[in-house]
């Protein structure tokens, strides 16, 4: 049994049939191949849990699992962006630790900054502050008119609940759609609807070896019909609920 929450993903796609005909494609289903979100631009976010729980080893599957679900995208300043980041007991900022939609956009260089990321080790899992940094800091970049995704990979359960709960609802009011991916037994699903909004956004596996189980489904999602698409930048400097 599994499910899979998912609460921090921001791509970026705009691409025109002639085009897609040189995106390597990898583990995609055929399935997929004539939906909507090869052609419109998409901008996704990624939020990684790097706390002293998850083990270097689940890092790196962790690492390797986004790394794989990127691939059949066609990624560009014009087309499909992507944002990564990190958090524990803190958000890291460093050069190495934020991949912000500014930076360069093809999918050599996401893949590089990727493998490079750090296994920090945290003490606590502060959610709620990598959700914040993301809708203040990644997502203030993103375009507008086009959707607005962000996937949240965690172990575990956050330290601050509520303010997890909070942070993720400004920024499903800010209209980013957020995923949220828990990975372990002891994961809280009841946090992690709160953090997605919709449990069919949620998805939770016991283990990092099986998140190539929810890869599909998770692209699924991604490429589901358009919410209404945000008239203005979905990260507001204030923190106040419409």
């Amino acid at each position: 049994m599994w499910k899979v929450i998912l609460a921090l993903s921001c791509v970026m796609l705009v691409c025109d049939s002639a085009s897609l005909a040189g995106v390597e494609r990898g583990w995609l289903s055929e399935v997929f191949l004539d939906k909507d979100c090869f052609k419109g631009p998409i901008d996704i976010a990624f939020v990684f849990d790097s706390s002293s729980s998850i083990w270097y080893q689940n890092f790196t599957k962790a690492q390797k699992f986004v790394t794989s679900f990127i691939d059949p995208f066609y990624i560009g300043p014009h087309n499909v962006r992507i944002g990564i980041m990190m958090y524990a007991d803190q958000v890291y900022t460093g050069p190495n630790d934020v991949y912000y939609f500014t930076n360069n956009q093809n999918k050599a260089d996401v893949d590089r900054f990727i493998a490079g990321l750090q296994w920090y080790a945290g003490e606590r899992t502060e959610t709620g502050l990598g959700i914040e940094f993301m809708r203040k800091n990644i997502m203030s970049e993103a375009r507008t008119g086009v959707r607005h995704i962000c996937i949240v990979i965690t172990d575990g359960e956050s330290q601050d609940s509520k303010k997890t709960a909070d942070e993720a609802k400004l920024a499903r009011n800010a209209g980013i759609q957020m995923m949220a991916v828990g990975v372990s037994e002891s994961v809280n699903e009841e946090e992690l609807n709160k953090i997605a909004g919709d449990p069919s956004q949620v998805y939770i596996v016991e283990t990092y070896d099986e998140l190539d189980q929810i890869k599909e489904d998770l692209f699924g999602k991604a490429c589901e019909k358009e919410k209404p698409k945000p008239t203005k930048k979905p990260c507001c400097c204030e923190d106040k609920e419409s």
